[in-house]
């Protein structure tokens, strides 16, 4: 896969990609596809991982996923968190949901996190969803240095990990979720 880079500004921690461009993604990535797991099986990028971007951003309940319960998941996918991950949304997913997608993702500890944007990647055969149990054991540091917690932060969750990926400052949590 080629791709351009487009170098995150000092106060941004997600950068973007588009396809097409003559800059090759580093040897150690992963794409991660956070359209419904129905399309991704049928059609995704080489060297795909699916989690669509409700299960990253929420729990059955409705509730933000936790911490723990997104570590497990990325491990279930054969993640470590050493990889750098391209969050695929396709034409199907907000752009506002893959930013906060990637945010999620690089407060989770993921080494580097980029967003595609722009014209579709090459979609081949299926992508690999989640195992029952962990391939392997995501291992990253969170980065809790970025969040801080709040009784009752402004916004919704998905906006403030939104604002967060492009500059916003530190992400408040609700203590508990």
């Amino acid at each position: 896969m080629s791709a351009a880079i487009a170098a995150p500004l000092a106060a941004e921690p997600i950068a973007t990609i588009e396809s097409g461009a003559d800059v090759a993604l580093p040897g150690d990535y992963a794409v991660l596809d956070i359209r419904d797991e129905d399309t991704c099986f049928l059609g995704a990028p080489p060297n795909t991982r699916c989690l669509p971007a409700e299960q990253l951003l929420y729990s059955d309940a409705g509730a933000p996923l936790g911490f723990h319960a997104l570590r497990w998941a990325l491990g279930t996918l054969g993640l470590t968190g050493d990889e750098t991950l391209v969050i695929y949304p396709g034409d199907e997913v907000a752009r506002e949901d893959a930013l906060a997608a990637a945010a999620l993702l690089y407060l989770a500890g993921q080494a580097e996190v980029l967003v595609h944007e722009g014209p579709a990647l090459e979609i081949r055969d299926g992508a690999q969803v989640r195992a029952l149990w962990r391939e392997v054991i995501y291992t990253a540091p969170m980065r809790t240095g970025e969040m801080t917690v709040a009784a009752a932060p402004a916004g919704s969750l998905r906006d403030r990990l939104r604002d967060f990926a492009t500059g916003g400052g530190a992400v408040a949590f609700v203590p508990g979720s």
